[in-house]
Parts: C-alpha cells; sequence; structure tokens
C-alpha cells in the first residue's frame, strides 16, 4: 500500500481536488497484490475472489478523511471491494480519499487494509505466516 502524497501539511497544502464544491487535499492510495500457488496440483484457470476493506482512521471516533467516490452526503471512511487474481499475478487498485478540513496536528492518519478470500471455506487457502492485515500512517 503506497500513498500519493506520501506526506501532507494541511496548513501549506496546495488544493489538488474538489469534491462537493468543497476544495481539498486529495491522497492517492494504491493497493497491490500478487498471487502465487505454492501447490505441485497447478491449474491454469485457478484464481482466487480476494476482497479487501480499506479503512481510515480507524481508532477514531470521527474519521480525518473519506472516500472521493462516495455518492452520499454521508462522509465514508470505509471502503469494501473485491476482485479476481489469477496464478502468478499481480493486480493494483487505486483508491482516492479526500482530508477534511478541520487542521489536526497530534498524529497522522492511519489507513488500515484488511485482506482475504471471499470464500475461506473453499480452497485455495491463504499462507498462514503472512499478515491479513496492515496499517500505515
Amino acid at each position: 500500500m503506497t500513498f500519493d502524497p506520501v506526506k501532507i501539511n494541511l496548513q501549506q497544502a496546495q488544493y489538488q481536488c474538489e469534491h462537493r464544491g468543497r476544495k481539498s487535499v486529495c491522497v492517492k492510495t494504491t493497493v497491490c497484490f500478487h498471487y502465487l500457488v505454492k501447490s505441485d496440483k497447478k491449474d491454469v484457470d485457478s484464481y482466487a475472489e480476494i476482497r479487501y476493506n480499506i479503512t481510515l482512521d480507524a481508532l477514531r471516533a470521527k474519521a480525518r478523511a473519506s472516500f472521493a467516490d462516495t455518492d452520499s452526503d454521508k462522509s465514508d471512511r470505509r471502503m469494501t471491494k473485491t476482485f479476481n487474481i489469477k496464478d502468478q499475478e499481480k493486480k493494483c487498485m487505486m483508491e482516492t480519499f479526500i482530508m477534511s478540513a478541520q487542521l489536526d496536528f497530534r498524529d497522522p492518519l492511519s489507513v488500515t487494509l484488511d485482506f482475504g478470500l471471499v470464500h475461506e471455506d473453499q480452497g485455495p487457502i491463504l499462507d498462514e505466516n503472512l499478515p491479513k492485515s496492515i496499517t500505515k500512517k
């Protein structure tokens, strides 16, 4: 998971986008997955259906950012998507979130990515040594 820009200063930020008639700072996050089957019994048509959730400021009562793609007037700090990925394929998805106008310098914005298989009870299984969640600031 990467961010563009990597760091922002809301006091000195150049407004990068307009959302619902309000100028704001937008951050693009790119989430990449690489799928590799480790079994000896490889199926050329093998694929996995992956589900991922991105949550902004998960530990705060009120998030300081929301996703730009939300259609309603309610700000949404969480985005959930699914996609299919084939063996040895790498897929990247880009999402954009918008910083709120409130200035807060106490701590950085945290972004949590949770992911897993859509149908966990039906093979294949994810490597249990790998994390199923990461948080970046």
